[in-house]
């Protein structure tokens, strides 16, 4: 999805929400790959990530909402690492989350004070506190209310932005079969099968996998949807290796274990408690996108 026409229209929209709302906007894939984000920063944030501690304590904490974020599958707000107000909106294709999207670098219309003593909690660890009392109170505050406006409209701006995204390239080959694969990668696949669904012979269906990417086939291409799906299950549910394995179309355990490992370097069960040691802490504040938890 990377790179790709979709990808660059997004983030056009993005850049247009951010004008219209000075609300800082950024694009990530579910591993946290940030594919755009907005030049402008608050000028807390600038103070907060001209640090090389604070730079990582950023990452670190974008990394994990969007990690935790499947938790939910909707939209979430949240106090990030500096005690500001983030909000995670869902990109969805073919009814599968594909993308997050993080939009905040505000505070909410709870009393100001309160929420400063949680920034001086969370950035204790920074040099100038005088400095960065200063830019906090020059944080945009947004109520409940707006930021529920917007998460509507955004959801609205995206999925219309998907229905024609699929429109101009319904015949992309290449997309027609990311597509395909993308929804049906827990059934068995065949390379006779899937050419046929997409009115294609053999050679023509190996032709646009190597297109896709150099050396790129179509079991290739199925085994890295399955391996990502896999990730995804060992992070987010408690179902025991044994039936993720088969949820994502892999039903003999051993060979599930040595593509798994071949592929993230480490055993399912050693990714599944390696992953879940980034998820966000409860004090984060966790939480769906509503009115009545309002934000933090």
């Amino acid at each position: 999805m990377e790179g790709t026409p979709y990808v660059a229209r997004l983030s056009e929209l993005l850049e247009d929400l951010h004008t219209i709302t000075s609300f800082r906007l950024s694009l990530h894939d579910l591993d946290g790959t940030e594919w755009y984000a907005a030049k402008k920063r608050t000028a807390f944030c600038d103070l907060i990530c001209d640090t090389e501690e604070g730079y990582r304590r950023c990452l670190t904490c974008d990394r994990r909402a969007i990690t935790a974020f499947g938790q939910l599958g909707r939209p979430i707000q949240y106090r990030c690492h500096a005690g500001l107000v983030d909000t995670a909106v869902p990109v969805v294709e073919h009814g599968a989350i594909v993308a997050v999207i993080l939009f905040g670098q505000i505070v909410d219309d709870s009393p100001m004070d309160k929420q400063w003593a949680i920034v001086q909690k969370k950035c204790a660890w920074y040099h100038d506190m005088p400095a960065l009392e200063r830019a906090f109170y020059q944080v945009p505050r947004v109520s409940a209310r707006q930021i529920k406006a917007f998460v509507a409209v955004l959801g609205a701006c995206v999925g219309n932005l998907s229905l024609v995204h699929g429109d101009m390239n319904a015949q992309t080959d290449q997309q027609r079969l990311r597509s395909y694969v993308s929804i049906h990668y827990s059934s068995p696949l065949t390379l006779d099968g899937v050419a046929k669904a997409l009115g294609m012979s053999r050679s023509k269906l190996c032709q646009v996998a190597a297109a896709i990417q150099p050396g790129m086939t179509l079991m290739k291409l199925v085994t890295q949807r399955r391996v990502d799906m896999a990730r995804h299950l060992l992070t987010h549910s408690d179902a025991p290796v044994r039936d993720v394995a088969g949820r994502v179309g892999m039903a003999d355990y051993n060979y599930f274990t040595k593509v798994f490992k071949r592929a993230a370097g480490v055993s399912p069960s050693q990714y599944r408690k390696l992953a879940r040691t980034v998820l966000l802490a409860p004090e984060e504040g966790l939480s769906p996108a509503s009115p009545r938890t309002g934000q933090g």
